[in-house]
């Protein structure tokens, strides 16, 4: 079931992008960006995820005369379980739809949204899981839908290139509920 809504997720990111016109996927621009990731408490296990860090790649296709902005966005994100040295990540891959609103010459403020794929990878303790060992853990691997919404500020350096500062609030859409991420990014972007 989790995977059908995935592909589901995947299929329409890739009908959104059939809709871009020659004219607006010859324009598109690249933003490559890095941040921390503020977590909130695994409702699942009881855990909290300490603070943590994120990057990745946004391939945005700007669509000409509109405050409209069509992209996908591949993403990676970490962080430890607090007090345990352990690896818990998420990987995203969305297709985000982003609203323009121009404030001043000097920059621009932007609402976006975006859904798609949603890789969870987690090592949990064994003794959240009902077992007696405190220094085992136990491998959650999961793969479902996922959405996020955010706000954000364009800052144009010259005609080319710009930094971008955006706060999203992420879940996925797990079996149970799954603790919402915030990244908060600055990026760089290029009109290719």
């Amino acid at each position: 079931m989790k995977m059908k809504t995935a592909k589901t997720a995947a299929v329409l990111t890739a009908i959104l992008l059939c809709f871009c016109t020659n004219e607006v996927a010859a324009q598109y621009e690249l933003m490559l960006s890095s941040g921390i990731t503020l977590p909130k408490e695994d409702k699942r296990t009881g855990l909290s995820w300490d603070t943590g860090y994120n990057f990745g790649a946004e391939l945005i296709f700007p669509i000409d005369n509109s405050i409209l902005r069509l992209s996908v966005d591949l993403n990676y994100i970490r962080s430890p379980l607090r007090r345990f040295d352990n690896i818990s990540s998420v990987v995203t891959a969305m297709g985000n739809l982003t609203v323009v609103i121009p404030t001043v010459q000097s920059g621009s403020v932007f609402i976006s949204g975006g859904f798609g794929m949603f890789r969870l990878h987690s090592e949990v303790p064994r003794i959240h899981l009902g077992f007696q060992d405190n220094f085992a853990f136990s491998t959650i691997d999961e793969t479902t839908a996922g959405f996020k919404i955010g706000v954000g500020f364009d800052i144009p350096l010259n005609r080319k290139n710009s930094i971008v500062m955006k706060v999203h609030y992420l879940i996925g859409t797990l079996k149970e509920s799954f603790n919402p991420l915030i990244p908060i990014t600055i990026g760089w972007k290029i009109k290719l």
